[in-house]
């Protein structure tokens, strides 16, 4: 309305130079006009993707929760797997030792020295529960007491 007013004033004064001046005013007037459009539809539209990266994003924060679950659960199950085969291992290993020592045998005899069947430190940090880990140490005892029992002459396990 003000632009109204003064560009009517400056007709009524019926100068040329005022009356080309209203006309670029009020051509100045209808470009902002279009690019304060322009601008609010730029800016909803930048609106709008920064929804959509956000929602990616929680898509992306969701799958990788579940990738990381299922590594989890894969992990655990391969080591429940190996634990599982290493008590099997150690189970054949007592039988072994029962059966040698039933026969008045040991594994020194079987040139097997007790160095080699006793745990490494890296073979206890990878016994998860403790009850692996003491029957780790109960094998790596009774072979080595075995060994030394056999040795004083005197049988046993």
């Amino acid at each position: 309305m003000h632009t109204q007013h003064l560009c009517m004033g400056l007709l009524h004064g019926k100068e040329e130079g005022e009356d080309v001046h209203c006309l670029n005013f009020s051509t100045m007037i209808e470009r902002a006009g279009s690019d304060k459009g322009k601008l609010f539809k730029e800016k909803t539209d930048l609106q709008r993707q920064v929804g959509d990266l956000a929602n990616a994003v929680d898509k992306l924060n969701r799958e990788k929760v579940k990738l990381e679950q299922e590594m989890e659960a894969e992990e655990e199950s391969i080591v429940n797997r190996l634990q599982r085969q290493l008590e099997g291992l150690l189970h054949n290993l007592r039988v072994i030792e029962q059966k040698l020592g039933a026969k008045g045998l040991n594994f020194e005899d079987l040139g097997i020295a007790p160095s080699e069947l006793s745990m490494t430190e890296t073979s206890q940090i990878y016994a998860r529960t403790p009850s692996a880990s003491s029957s780790l140490f109960r094998l790596n005892s009774d072979v080595r007491n075995s060994s030394e029992l056999k040795r004083g002459g005197s049988r046993g396990l």
